[in-house]
């Protein structure tokens, strides 16, 4: 009876959108990532995010009868780190994206947080240099 230790090959986020043109637009235009696979189903970006259909989670939610009440929906919180925070705040800005927290710094660490197309939470934060 060894223990065996996992290893995780990959790890990333699924984040439920409503519209994927519009929120893949926000995720490259306003935050600069990058597009690596796209299908009819899923967009993959840069950092281990994937952009999939909002009623993705419909096979194993159980109930989809409230698949399209926003209360009860899965939401994500995803944080991209930036050496550009300025420019980041501009551009999600003029993307007209919905700003939560204006740039802002806790503790030596400057953030703002905004929603995307479909109101997931994003933490976008100044990176530390050398890090």
């Amino acid at each position: 009876d060894r223990d065996e230790t996992i290893r995780a090959a990959k790890v990333g986020v699924k984040v439920p959108v409503s519209n994927m043109a519009k929120s893949a637009g926000f995720y490259v235009q306003a935050l600069g990532l990058k597009v690596l696979k796209e299908t009819r189903w899923l967009v993959s970006l840069e950092g281990s995010i994937a952009l999939v259909s909002s009623d993705y989670d419909r096979g194993f939610r159980g109930d989809s009868t409230n698949a399209g009440d926003k209360a009860t929906k899965w939401r994500t919180i995803i944080y991209v780190e930036t050496r550009t925070l300025d420019v980041a705040y501009e551009k999600v800005r003029r993307f007209g994206a919905k700003i939560l927290t204006p740039l802002t710094e806790e503790s030596g660490q400057r953030f703002f947080r905004c929603c995307d197309p479909d109101e997931n939470v994003i933490e976008v934060l100044e990176a530390h240099r050398g890090g």
